[in-house]
């Protein structure tokens, strides 16, 4: 076996000749890319073995090598039936019962409408039904969400004092994305979590750009699945009624529920809506649902659904 540490597989090399008598040929290199700086290796050839072709990224950590290809993923999930609050009575009602558990939610919608108090009551109802969650935020500190929430009711002192609640903050341009997928790994690992937030997705653009976003996101939602975890993706979109911008950075097709929230103007006044766009293997509201931030919570308009307008996805 050789291995080379080149910057691309065509590099001239004075020992060529290698390749030809090795059964096994690894290619090492390191590229940064939006001052990123990755690692990739790559099994040129593997003589007598069926091996994957294509580049993957690695991490060097303290306890080894550390990979995660996109490349290498299996869409071989359970089939799941069991089902985790909301944390809001009405909103389990629009969704047809709740969250399937170890699903993939995706929460969209502009600034102000309410995807983190949204995220925050699930985190809460799941932590006192003697859940675990983890709570990755790249847009604000423990304190600062803390004091966001309790601000409208949402305490979320209590889950995090007996640890069933663990708020990670974590800067996106702190590192690249292999150290953010290593680092949020590893604490799912350790924390033993049963359900995941990452508030926000559209800040992972910071890491390394738009594609690095995808990879990453793909990548830890691929994890979770796999180990039946429930997690909840928020997304700030730029633009109120763009329906391209509900998922942000292209990864809709691996959401099972997605939430998008807007606002509408009602004479002088400024109202919330919610609606259910799309919830696999649930009955889901079709209708769009007035809600309001309280300092109890959230609050939808007490009015009765409409149980004929309904759709399965």
């Amino acid at each position: 076996m050789t291995t080379k540490n080149l910057k691309t597989p065509n590099t001239s090399s004075p020992y060529e000749y290698l390749d030809f008598l090795a059964d096994c040929v690894i290619y090492l290199d390191q590229r940064i890319e939006n001052q990123v700086n990755t690692k990739r290796i790559q099994v040129v050839k593997y003589r007598g073995s069926s091996y994957g072709s294509n580049e993957f990224p690695f991490l060097i950590t303290g306890n080894g090598m550390f990979f995660s290809a996109i490349s290498d993923m299996r869409l071989n999930y359970e089939p799941l039936s069991q089902r985790v609050s909301s944390g809001s009575q009405f909103l389990d009602e629009i969704l047809g019962g709740g969250y399937l558990k170890g699903t993939c939610i995706l929460i969209s919608g502009v600034s102000g409408t309410g995807k983190t108090s949204i995220a925050a009551t699930f985190a809460r109802s799941a932590c006192e039904g003697g859940h675990k969650v983890l709570y990755v935020n790249f847009e604000e500190s423990v304190n600062g969400i803390v004091a966001g929430m309790r601000s409208l009711g949402i305490d979320l002192g209590p889950a995090m004092h007996d640890c069933s609640l663990w708020v990670k903050p974590a800067m996106p341009e702190s590192r690249g994305i292999e150290e953010h997928l290593y680092d949020k790994i590893t604490a799912i690992k350790s924390f033993q979590s049963d359900h995941v937030v990452v508030d926000a997705i559209s800040a992972c653009k910071r890491i390394a750009g738009e594609k690095a976003s995808f990879d990453f996101i793909m990548r830890f939602v691929h994890f979770c699945k796999k180990r039946g975890i429930t997690t909840i993706l928020i997304n700030q979109s730029r633009i109120a009624e763009e329906a391209h911008e509900i998922s942000g950075i292209g990864i809709s097709s691996v959401v099972d529920t997605i939430i998008f929230l807007r606002y509408k103007d009602v004479g002088n006044e400024k109202r919330r809506l919610l609606q259910v766009i799309k919830s696999r293997g649930s009955k889901h509201s079709n209708r769009c649902h007035t809600y309001a931030l309280t300092d109890e919570g959230i609050r939808f308009e007490p009015r009765q659904l409409d149980r004929g307008n309904r759709k399965t996805d």
